[in-house]
């Protein structure tokens, strides 16, 4: 089939572009974004929609990135395409962040492309802009691939979107081999990224080591991750929507700061799990700070006796409250909770990276930490009220009911130390330690802590 004509299927199939849209094609100068807007300027007319182009220069490669800019802007001076070159400086802003030089070009991409499209709407109002952006079928394989590998849920699965907040992405059922065929028969040419050919960048690892050793034992190996993401997307959809529905349910306002525990540990793990997902989205204005770890840590609330809680990024906690998970803010708690005593405790510390084939001892006294996992410095002190820890199991449990279930005589309960970072509980030394930070595969940096019992 014509890529043409693939592609304009695609974008009716996806309802992409609306009559009277103005689409607004990233366009770096590549083969991948010079297909975009040439296919989309082709189609314009039978669609009824109009085409501009923006270039955004990010400060770095220097010469090439002069030339690429020029080139785009030459080549829609020619076509008499409305051209817009944009400049921001990802060297400053990535170490200003403490980002990656590559997450940071990417965020202040997106962020200049939606800004000029905003510039459009503020002057032609009764005028809709879609952002078009030439990511492609290898693309989404290669996304699929670099999710899998850093751990990822269902949402990671699906890839990226032919369409969201804005953003289009009309190539997405094209292989890349195909774009560069169909500009070679048309006699375009195009710019060559650099950057592109160096394995320095995670996402170039994997195009170029990774993927094709998947193609070697299945030549479709890129459809096939591409229809897994577009099959992952129907479901995190159906699932969305079921949790939402069962969120607008309940009464009160939009951002709901109680849920009723027993309902929601009676539904479906993947139902419950996504449900306390979109609530502390809600509560914290973003998803952007939620890991696995703090919806995990949340469902446990659901198993767990009244006074458990849990810390939520943004000076949020979920307190178990009898039959309800109660969103508080951390100075809703100040004065609740008696102070806790500082002990004086013998112990060695030790951190040292993860090697090969090492064996987790299994000692009363001496456990192993997933160091990365521990955001504050560790001390020992007594039990406090509310103080919790989550057990491999069993789920989260309150240091109370533990050492009840424990059969920990009273008169000892507050003898004995607890290895805390922060408000954590990692350790209630000589019986169990914290599962959210134990060592696994993916622990690259290790703590060690060995108490030595009746010497101070």
């Amino acid at each position: 089939m014509d890529l043409r004509l693939q592609v304009k299927q695609f974008i009716l199939r996806e309802n992409l572009i609306r009559e009277g849209d103005h689409v607004l094609v990233g366009f770096s100068g590549g083969a991948d974004s010079l297909c975009l807007l040439e296919v989309l300027r082709s189609l314009s007319s039978s669609l009824s929609f109009t085409v501009g182009a923006v270039h955004v220069h990010h400060g770095i490669r220097g010469e090439e990135a002069d030339r690429d800019a020029a080139f785009c802007s030459t080549l829609c001076c020619r076509e008499k395409i409305p051209f817009r070159l944009m400049r921001c400086d990802v060297p400053g802003a990535a170490q200003a962040s403490g980002r990656s030089i590559e997450e940071t070009a990417r965020d202040l991409r997106y962020i200049l492309l939606r800004q000029a499209a905003r510039e459009i709407t503020d002057l032609h109002r009764e005028t809709r802009v879609k952002v078009a952006v030439a990511h492609h079928m290898d693309d989404q394989a290669e996304t699929l691939l670099l999710n899998l590998c850093r751990g990822t849920g269902l949402k990671g699965l699906c890839g990226m979107s032919p369409e969201k907040d804005g953003i289009i992405r009309p190539l997405l059922g094209c292989r890349r081999r195909e774009i560069e065929e169909w500009l070679k028969i048309k006699g375009y040419d195009w710019v060559e990224d650099g950057t592109n050919k160096s394995d320095a960048y995670t996402r170039n690892h994997i195009r170029h080591l990774l993927l094709p050793e998947l193609l070697a034992v299945n030549t479709r190996s890129v459809e096939h991750l591409a229809f897994i993401a577009g099959q992952a997307r129907q479901w995190d959809d159906y699932l969305q929507g079921q949790a939402e529905a069962w969120l607008a349910d309940l009464p009160g306002e939009k951002v709901l700061r109680t849920l009723p525990a027993g309902p929601l540990a009676a539904l479906p793990q993947a139902l419950r799990t996504r449900i306390l997902h979109i609530a502390i989205a809600r509560v914290l204005g973003g998803s952007r700070d939620i890991g696995g770890r703090h919806i995990l840590a949340a469902e446990g609330l659901l198993f767990s006796g009244t006074g458990a809680e849990i810390r939520l990024p943004g000076g949020w906690r979920i307190l178990r409250d009898y039959e309800v998970l109660r969103f508080m803010k951390d100075e809703d708690f100040s004065g609740k909770y008696e102070e806790a005593e500082i002990l004086p405790v013998k112990a060695d510390i030790m951190v040292f990276p993860r090697g090969k084939n090492q064996k987790i001892p299994e000692k009363q006294y001496t456990k192993w930490f997933d160091y990365d996992k521990i955001g504050e410095p560790v001390s020992f002190r007594t039990r406090k009220s509310g103080d919790s820890l989550i057990l491999a199991g069993v789920g989260t449990k309150t240091v109370q009911r533990y050492m009840i279930d424990a059969h920990i005589p009273e008169r000892e309960r507050d003898r004995i130390p607890l290895l805390v970072s922060g408000s954590q509980v990692l350790w209630i030394v000589g019986y169990r330690m914290n599962a959210a930070f134990q060592v696994t595969e993916e622990t690259q940096t290790i703590l060690q802590v060995t108490v030595h019992p009746g010497r101070s």
